[in-house]
C-alpha cells in the first residue's frame, strides 16, 4: 500500500484487497523503512531478514553487549553481503529527580536520574544502538522540568547526525 497505488491482494490473513484502496502520501525516494517493534512472535532471524531494523525493549545495563551482539550476529548470518540494519530500544522513562540515580527496572521501562540515563545512552551508543524511544508518561514531574534537565544533562553528548 506504501508503494503501489491502489493494489489488488488477498491474503489468508488480511483477507482481499479489491483496488480501491491507496495510502498517501507516498514516499518521495524508494519505499518506507520497515523497523520491527518486538518481536511479534518472529524470531530474530525473520526480522533481520525482511524487517529494515529492530527496535527491542530497553535492556537491563548489563545486557546492552549481549543485545547488540545478538542483533549484529543474527543480521550478519541473514544478510552476509548486506549493509548492518539498526538497532534501537524503547521503553517507559521514569526520569528520577536524584540525578545520578542509577538503572532500576519499572514495568514497561526503567527507572533512571538523568545524568546517569547520559552514561547509559552512551554506553549504548558504544554496543551499536542508534536510536531509542522513551516515554516519560509515567513520570510525575512536570515536562518542562523533565525537558531541561534532559537538555542540560543529556542532549549535550549526543550531537546530531553523529
Amino acid at each position: 500500500m506504501s508503494e503501489q497505488n491502489f493494489p489488488r491482494f488477498e491474503s489468508e490473513r488480511f483477507g482481499r484487497g479489491d483496488g480501491s484502496l491507496t495510502m498517501l502520501p507516498k514516499p518521495v525516494f524508494g519505499r518506507v523503512p520497515t523497523i520491527a517493534v518486538g518481536r511479534s512472535q518472529q524470531t530474530p532471524g525473520w526480522i533481520a531478514s525482511n524487517m529494515d531494523g529492530y527496535l527491542g525493549f530497553v535492556p537491563e545495563p548489563a545486557r546492552l553487549q549481549s543485545f547488540a551482539d545478538e542483533w549484529r550476529e543474527t543480521n550478519r548470518q541473514m544478510n552476509p553481503d548486506g549493509d548492518a540494519k539498526p538497532l534501537a530500544f524503547g521503553g517507559f522513562l521514569y526520569l528520577h529527580p536524584r540525578r545520578d540515580f542509577p538503572f532500576k527496572r519499572i514495568g514497561g521501562g526503567f527507572a533512571i536520574g538523568s545524568r546517569a540515563l547520559r552514561d547509559f545512552l552512551d554506553l549504548a551508543r558504544e554496543q551499536g544502538v542508534s536510536h531509542v524511544a522513551l516515554n516519560p508518561r509515567v513520570t510525575p514531574r512536570d515536562y518542562r522540568q523533565i525537558l531541561d534537565e534532559l537538555h542540560e544533562d543529556v542532549l549535550p553528548y549526543f550531537a546530531p547526525n553523529e
